[in-house]
């Protein structure tokens, strides 16, 4: 960006692929975040559950 500014001073950026990374980072967190917090949130949570409630995670984000 700052090479970029050197030699063009206005800089164009496609707001849908921005908008279409900002999805994609947004998925991720969440796919990350559901199954690490999910046994600080519930109690007495089997690592069974644990690991159904992480393929669901997945599957979702595969599907999205």
């Amino acid at each position: 960006m700052l090479v970029g500014g050197i030699f063009t001073r206005n800089q164009q950026y496609n707001t849908e692929s921005s908008a279409a990374h900002s999805t994609l980072l947004f998925l991720a967190v969440i796919g990350i975040a559901i199954p690490t917090s999910a046994p600080h949130i519930i109690d007495d949570m089997s690592a069974k559950t644990i690991l159904q409630i992480s393929h669901v995670s997945a599957v979702v984000m595969m599907c999205w």
